[in-house]
């Protein structure tokens, strides 16, 4: 069956922001002498309110945690800005287009950020919808609600869309609203639990919608 539209999530897909982030928290919590461990991390992979700033904070003292998650977050951000898209997304994205399919971004982050890199990434047109969290843990991943959410306003039925994740919030997500799932793990959640997707592929790289529509008939 063909689909309607296409649902994307951005951080970790779109591009591989993931990875700047878990190395951020990494080397902050390495500077103090703490280490990241990398299974209570995965928790926090395509939702909110899961950072180990707790852990940050127990060894640098609750007066300090603002001013040192200020610099890492800027860091952070800083090195976000110099990535490309992941392979293939922007043909998949091509693709979309030149079928008339519907597209939007499904994300856990706030849409300002999103609306902001996908400026950087030369992506920012042709969107149907941006939903986000934007802060709100009530309705970030795994809940399906951004899901939910964005089948309403699009008008389309769960059966005809198509949902691309990359970490196992994201795709719970994705399942809970019915969808169809496909998981492009990144270099941090490679090594997760993303069997509740359709299907899992290491890119997307000269995979086509019609490529995805065939295994899923």
């Amino acid at each position: 069956m063909p689909f309607d539209a296409v649902l994307y999530d951005f951080d970790g897909l779109v591009a591989d922001t993931e990875s700047v982030w878990y190395e951020a928290w990494r080397d902050t919590l390495a500077r103090f002498g703490g280490a990241l461990d990398p299974s209570t991390y995965a928790a926090c992979i395509g939702t909110v309110g899961l950072e180990p700033e707790d852990e940050l904070a127990a060894l640098i003292g609750g007066d300090s945690l603002p001013a040192v998650l200020e610099e890492m977050d800027a860091d952070a951000l800083r090195r976000c800005r110099d990535l490309r898209p992941r392979p293939g997304i922007e043909a998949l994205i091509r693709e979309c287009d030149e079928r008339g399919l519907q597209r939007a971004i499904i994300s856990s982050s706030h849409q300002e950020w999103v609306e902001e890199l996908l400026g950087v990434l030369g992506l920012s047109q042709g969107w149907a919808r941006f939903v986000c969290a934007d802060g709100d843990h009530g309705v970030a991943k795994p809940d399906p609600h951004l899901y939910l959410r964005a089948l309403r306003e699009l008008e389309v039925e769960p059966r005809r869309a198509l949902a691309l994740e990359d970490s196992p919030n994201g795709v719970r997500a994705a399942k809970g609203a019915g969808l169809r799932c496909v998981a492009v793990p990144n270099a941090v959640t490679a090594a997760l639990d993303l069997s509740e997707a359709d299907l899992i592929l290491p890119s997307v790289e000269g995979v086509t919608l019609a490529d995805l529509e065939a295994r899923f008939a």
